[in-house]
């Protein structure tokens, strides 16, 4: 009796004991059913009968076949056994008998002339019953198969027994479940409406066959050529297809829920309406594949080939597509809010209108895509390269996108609300009308890019953002954030800076005619070579005190600008263009105007005290009521200008002004005794005059006084008086060191004991720039008692230190120490020093802790 696994292949003889019977396979466990009858009965050739108990229907069949269990070819009845063999030893005993052989020839001779005859007369033999076929399982080949015998092609189980191919067969509605069909060719075979259900297709050829509505569900199909196979409507549930060749296959309205499509080739394949619910297509090809309808709810196509498919009726609800190849897709309205396409190639993607809220872009390639008007609200595009691609009117509120690559990208009229667009490369982008309001746009990259009348309200473009020859014509930058971002030949004409931050900025050769920077901060800003022809910059700030730079204003144009309430103290305005600019009751103090165009400007009312004029020309410029105190006007041209009201004390080269006699309103002024080198009288100095030795306290005007530090003094620094000079001839950087070793703690936390040194480093930013000024300083004690009093020579943003030594014999130390600081009778500043005792500092710092 032979014992052989349909499933591995293992086989082993049994004795005769076993037929009929199920066991595990001792190799894979698979239930096998003992049916094979010994080969020494077979040999005898013994018959089995076939018995179907529901219908009564018999039929004789080999021994062979004994135990085997099969549907009833009637009535389809399941499991039907082939139980009862009949011994060839009785036929031996038949023929024992001689007599019983010789009637029984004479009898069937009679049989066969009353056939003949009756044939011949009615045309056929002796009705009867016609037999039905019914076929078995041929040896060797696992698993039940039913089907009814064509003619032509004989018995289908001797057939797979001896044959490797059923090309172009007709195996329709055949019964192969759970066969392993190995080595098999199916090539154009029509196996329509075919159980093939857990059958092991592993390699076989099925190219251009015939499996319409066939059942392939969990068919081991892996690496089997399916080319140009009819596969619509067929059930693959579970099956595995990984590595399948599925070229131009038919799979229409096929069930694929949950088939393994691993790095299977499905290119040019039809699947409209076809079920891919929860597949697994991981690096799956299906490039120019029909996928109208298709769904893909839930599966798994990373890295999937999807080059040139239209996917605007797919269902892509919950599909993994991150590095998919999405090369000229048609995705065009299509929703695809939870799909992850996380690196994924979407080059020349057709995505217009659709819905990409919250979806993972990062790192994907969108260059040339066309995403007009498509939704991106959330979107996470951080990394991705969206060169040349087609924005616009998109919405990319709020999106993820540093870093992010939209070189040479159409952003017309898209929105960018509140998007993170820090060190995106905008490089020649399109962003016309494009709204970029609160947007982070940190070191990004918009040089050349164009955004005339975009609005960037409120932006943040710090961190060396660049803008270097951007076009920024018409845009709204009111609020913005443009500290150290590079504008370098930017067009800022007609441009909104509305109380935009441009500290440290680099307006280069930019372009701002007509643009409108009211209240804007320029602190350190770089404006050489600037055009700001128009440009309204009333109510700026541009001091020139230690934390401003205006050194480069040099050949900056600023013809026809409005400038009212300006300050330009000791501004480098060199070579400036100021023809017809409002420059009504501007600070231009100290300010160098060395050959600077002021002609036809509005001057009335301005502070051009120790104002270099050199060569200036000042033709038809209104200077009314203008104070020009020490100012230098050698070579200046004064033509037709206004002077009336003017005051020249002590201006110096007032006799080499040019055409000075025609100037309206002009009058020389009176001599006055307590002041050398006044009215005519030249002076042998070059450059910036110095203030007067003895300047009266109203000529002095303070802007401010700031303390850099102050806390207890270090033990080491033991000699006050040499606490100032210390800070004398270094830099920035040595000065800030030098504080730090200097002051120990903060102010608000000092811990106190008598007999230790507290102090302030203070510095005074006033004008005239040249001039010292007496300060007096006042000590309070927590008690509200001015314990100190002290004056000091204070000269321009010099850094100072004032110290106070607390008496060894004091009792009352801890509490709000206060040193204020005094220019005549008005306070100019002041600063409070908390002293605690150290348990109070103790605990204050691990509160703070704590709070961290």
């Amino acid at each position: 009796m032979l014992f052989k696994c349909e499933k591995c292949g293992y086989s082993t003889k049994v004795q005769p004991r076993h037929a009929g019977k199920t066991a595990p396979c001792p190799r894979c466990k698979h239930p096998v059913h003992i049916g094979e009858v010994p080969v020494s009965r077979a040999a005898n050739g013994e018959q089995a009968v076939f018995k179907c108990k529901k219908c009564s229907f018999k039929k004789m069949v080999p021994a062979i076949f004994v135990g085997k269990k099969v549907p009833c070819p009637r009535c389809n009845s399941e499991n039907t056994a082939i139980c009862k063999v009949v011994a060839k030893g009785r036929l031996r005993l038949f023929f024992s008998r001689p007599g019983v052989i010789v009637s029984s020839m004479v009898v069937a001779a009679l049989l066969f002339v009353g056939g003949w005859y009756s044939y011949g007369k009615y045309g056929r033999l002796i009705p009867g019953p016609r037999l039905s076929v019914v076929s078995i399982p041929a040896p060797g080949l696992p698993g039940n198969i039913a089907v009814k015998e064509k003619k032509g092609y004989g018995a289908l189980p001797q057939q797979i027994k001896s044959k490797h191919s059923f090309a172009g067969r007709d195996l329709r509605k055949a019964n192969l479940a759970g066969s392993d069909l190995r080595g098999i060719s199916f090539h154009q075979a029509n196996l329509e409406g075919a159980n093939l259900r857990d059958t092991d297709l592993r390699g076989v050829d099925l190219s251009q066959a015939n499996l319409i509505q066939a059942d392939l569900s969990g068919a081991d199909l892996r690496g089997a050529v399916l080319f140009e196979c009819k596969l619509s409507k067929a059930d693959l549930s579970s099956a595995d297809l990984s590595q399948a060749n599925l070229i131009e296959a038919d799979l229409s309205k096929s069930n694929l829920r949950s088939a393994n499509l691993v790095q299977a080739t499905l290119s040019r394949a039809i699947l409209f309406e076809a079920d891919c619910s929860g597949c697994d297509a991981g690096q799956a090809d299906f490039s120019n594949a029909v996928l109208t309808k298709t769904n893909f709810s839930s599966a798994d196509l990373s890295r999937a080939n999807l080059t040139q498919t239209n996917l605007t009726s797919t269902f892509l609800q919950k599909t993994d597509l991150a590095g998919a190849i999405l090369v000229q897709v048609d995705l065009s309205r299509v929703n695809l809010q939870g799909v992850r396409l996380l690196k994924a190639n979407l080059n020349r993607a057709l995505l217009y209108g659709a819905d990409l809220r919250g979806v993972d872009l990062s790192e994907a390639n969108l260059a040339e895509a066309d995403l007009s008007k498509a939704v991106m609200t959330g979107a996470d595009l951080e990394k991705a390269i969206l060169a040349q691609a087609n924005l616009h009117g998109a919405n990319l509120d709020a999106v993820e996108a540093e870093e992010a690559d939209l070189r040479g990208a159409n952003l017309t009229e898209a929105s960018l609300i509140g998007a993170d667009l820090s060190g995106v490369n905008f490089l020649q982008a399109n962003l016309t009308e494009a709204n970029l309001m609160q947007a982070d746009l940190a070191r990004a990259d918009f040089t050349e890019a164009n955004l005339t009348g975009a609005n960037l309200q409120e932006t943040d473009l710090s961190s060396h953002a660049k803008l270097i020859n951007a076009n920024l014509t018409g845009i709204n930058l009111g609020k913005a954030d443009l500290d150290n971002a590079d504008l370098t030949g930017a067009n800022l004409n007609n441009a909104v800076l509305r109380n935009a931050d441009l500290t440290k900025a680099n307006l280069n050769h930019t372009y701002l005619n007509k643009a409108d920077l009211t209240g804007a901060n320029l602190t350190n800003a770089d404006l050489s070579n600037a055009d700001l022809k128009g440009a309204n910059l009333t109510g700026i700030n541009l001091t020139a005190a230690k934390k401003f730079n205006l050194k480069s204003l040099r050949s900056t144009v600023l013809s026809d600008a409005k400038m009212t309430s300006f300050d330009l103290r000791n501004a480098n305005l060199i070579d400036a263009k100021l023809a017809n600019a409002d420059l009504s009751n501007v600070d231009l103090s100290n300010a160098d105007l060395t050959n600077a165009d002021l002609s036809g400007a509005n001057l009335q009312g301005a502070d051009l005290r120790w104002a270099d004029l050199t060569d200036a020309n000042l033709s038809n410029a209104d200077l009314t009521g203008a104070n020009l105190n020490d100012s230098d006007l050698n070579r200046s041209n004064l033509s037709n200008s206004n002077l009336t009201n003017v005051t020249l004390q002590n201006a110096k080269n007032l006799g080499r002004a040019k055409n000075i006699n025609t100037s309206k309103g002009f009058k020389l002024p009176e001599p006055q005794s307590n002041n050398s080198g006044v009215g005519l009288v030249e002076e042998q100095n070059s450059g910036v005059a110095a203030a007067p030795g003895n300047i009266s306290e109203r000529n002095v005007k303070i802007w401010s006084l700031d303390i850099e530090s102050a806390g207890l003094v270090n033990y080491s620094f033991r000699q006050l008086s040499e606490l100032t000079s210390a800070f004398n001839n270094l830099s920035d950087i040595e000065a800030n060191l030098l504080r730090h070793q200097m002051f120990v703690g903060n102010p608000a936390h000092i811990s106190g004991k008598p007999g230790m040194t507290i102090g302030v480093l203070y510095s005074v930013n006033f004008m005239p720039a040249g001039q010292a000024i007496p300060v007096e300083i006042q000590w309070f004690a927590p008690d509200g008692k001015r314990v100190r009093t002290a004056k000091q020579m204070v000269r321009y943003m010099r850094r100072q230190v004032e110290a106070y030594t607390i008496p060894a014999k004091a009792k009352n130390i801890f509490g709000a120490w206060k040193v204020r600081f005094f220019y005549g009778d008005k306070l100019i500043g002041e600063q409070a020093l908390e002293v605690k005792d150290g348990k109070q500092v103790e605990a204050g710092l691990k509160s703070k802790k704590k709070v961290l």
